[in-house]
């Protein structure tokens, strides 16, 4: 589709607008033209509320194990771990398939905000 069609999309959106509205109004499908205004707008109208944010990725949209990854790691970046509750992080392991260890992830997220702030 055209940039045109997804920018009137955007534009007409309604405060009052919930996501499931948006979502089948635009899509929610993995393709990635559908993909990205949802998360979009579940960031922008959840952006003070990360796991509100994650459960209306996972309740209302179609292809939700990709829309909720993606907002997930957007609220991740933005607020930390502190922002879930501990039985949403305690199941992660944060391992990578190139060597199998445990925490990886989190390393490396702990490396690029040091980084980032330096």
């Amino acid at each position: 589709m055209h940039r045109e069609y997804y920018n009137s999309q955007w534009k007409h959106e309604s405060p009052d607008e919930d996501t499931l509205t948006f979502c089948e109004r635009v899509g929610s499908t993995a393709y990635l033209g559908e993909t990205l205004p949802c998360v979009l707008f579940i960031v922008k109208k959840f952006r003070e509320k990360p796991q509100r944010a994650i459960l209306e990725a996972v309740n209302y949209t179609r292809d939700s194990d990709t829309i909720a990854s993606i907002v997930g790691a957007i609220m991740g970046a933005i607020y930390g771990k502190s922002a879930f509750r501990k039985e949403w992080i305690d199941g992660l392991s944060g391992r990578l398939l190139i060597n199998g260890k445990d925490g990886v992830v989190f390393e490396m997220i702990d490396e690029v905000k040091s980084w980032l702030s330096s």
